[in-house]
């Protein structure tokens, strides 16, 4: 009876109490009842009492008792469910929504029970999928966030590739920034070097200990030269049957994803671009294959515009920081006068000489001081040398040439040492204070050759004898 009184007194939003309450009125009335009714009996006679009358009134209290407390269980069994339910339903309201209401009987309650489960299941779902759609709102700005980086690291390499024609330096860069991709990436670079059909590693970043920086590729032969002779981009990840080709080659270089994309140069392929990951169970897409194309296009155009740098400097006659005759044309124009000289049984010389530790002063004093230096000696020797027949050229950073038609090698000696003192004072402070110093070498036709690079290589060992 404790136990069951004290179940009574927990009670959300009172309703135990009330029932208590109720029990506790409808016992009022039979006992009022019984004392009305033993009043009535005893009337006057109150101290004579009838054990027949004492007996009936006992039997009327105890039916009404037991009446009063049947209404209190019929009230408890009715209320009690939804008391249950009422507390079943906050605990939900506590966010547990796996919960549900247990219908007791096959009544309203159990009725109104169902539905609020099946509300529940409804609010249940919302919010699983409120929190699907927020998690691919996050994936989706994740994605978007990527790309808006990897948009950045395009447009950085395109401006790269437009400021610089040094390969190298290209190549660096869009290793790098490949490589950010995807977590753990990895690029690897093979370009064509001496034999144009043979490519070797040039370049890798994020990648160590791995087979493929030990391998050679020779177009159209083995897995990667023939894959550079089919001219596609072609992908082995999650997807690939591990009963083809690209499978094995997979296991063999311990590669779990990777894309391997050729660079052109015109229409030849100039190299391949290998750039993968470890991310398990990956499969690119057609727009992360799309992506890396571009990547691989941004070589294939820092190639390019290698290619036409060459060909420009070639096409060329002058050096654009001293406007003297570049290489490739004192060599071709040498060679006509020693044709002539030949033609003509006439003397043709030529004077070689390098401006020592020039190297160092440029890295000391920087790219402007040393071209101001170069333009002030090339200055010199425009004023010095102004016959027609005469060319004065740069052939390298710190060396120039001057042709000589006319003249042999004894006369070309004592231009050329005239011409050693007169440079030197030309810039005396810099030569002094960087131990700058001239050195001359002389070559004549047809002594010391009969073609122009003979005569280069002659003067050239002449310098490194002083």
């Amino acid at each position: 009876m404790k136990r069951f009184m004290h179940k009574f007194s927990i009670i959300p939003l009172s309703l135990r109490r009330k029932i208590f309450i109720a029990f506790a009125l409808m016992s009022v009335i039979p006992m009022l009842t019984m004392i009305y009714a033993l009043y009535s009996l005893l009337g006057d006679n109150i101290r004579i009492i009838d054990e027949g009358a004492l007996m009936a009134m006992s039997i009327l209290g105890i039916v009404s008792i037991l009446i009063a407390w049947c209404g209190l269980l019929l009230a408890k069994s009715t209320v009690e469910p939804v008391i249950d339910m009422a507390i079943e339903t906050r605990v939900v309201m506590d966010n547990n929504f796996d919960k549900r209401l247990a219908p007791k009987a096959d009544d309203e309650i159990g009725a109104l029970a169902n539905s609020i489960n099946y509300l529940i299941k409804r609010i249940s779902d919302s919010m699983t999928e409120l929190k699907d759609y927020s998690d691919r709102t996050r994936e989706v700005n994740s994605e978007i966030q990527r790309k808006m980086v990897t948009l950045n690291d395009l447009l950085s390499i395109s401006d790269f590739v437009t400021a610089h024609y040094d390969l190298s330096s290209v190549a660096k860069m869009v290793l790098e920034k490949l490589s950010n991709l995807y977590e753990g990436s990895y690029t690897v670079l093979f370009l064509a070097r001496e034999k144009p059909n043979e490519y070797v590693i040039s370049g890798y970043h994020n990648i160590k200990n791995s087979p493929l920086l030990d391998i050679k590729i020779k177009y159209d032969e083995g897995f990667l030269g023939t894959l550079a002779s089919r001219k596609k981009i072609h992908a082995i990840d999650n997807s690939t049957p591990h009963s083809s080709l690209d499978y094995e080659f997979k296991a063999k270089n311990k590669i779990v994803n990777v894309v391997i994309a050729p660079i052109f140069a015109g229409r030849d392929v100039r190299g391949l671009l290998l750039t993968g990951n470890g991310i398990k169970n990956f499969t690119y897409t057609n727009e992360d294959v799309d992506l890396i194309k571009i990547f691989a296009r941004q070589l294939s155009l820092a190639i390019e515009n290698q290619i036409l740098t060459y060909e420009a400097q070639v096409l060329s006659v002058k050096d654009e920081t001293t406007d003297l005759f570049n290489r490739s044309y004192i060599i071709s124009r040498l060679n006509e006068e020693i044709c002539r000289a030949v033609n003509y049984q006439r003397p043709c010389s030529l004077i070689f000489f390098r401006i020592g530790n020039f190297k160092e002063y440029a890295d000391k004093k920087g790219l402007i001081s040393s071209e101001n230096t170069l333009k002030k000696i090339a200055e010199f020797l425009k004023v010095r040398f102004t016959e027609p027949a005469d060319k004065v050229g740069r052939l390298s950073s710190d060396t120039f040439a001057v042709i000589l038609p006319e003249k042999n090698k004894k006369r070309a000696i004592d231009i050329a040492n005239r011409l050693k003192a007169d440079i030197q004072a030309v810039d005396k402070a810099v030569f002094e204070q960087f131990n700058l110093n001239l050195t001359v070498g002389v070559s004549e036709n047809p002594i010391d050759g009969m073609t122009a690079q003979e005569l280069l290589d002659k003067a050239a060992a002449e310098l490194d004898k002083k």
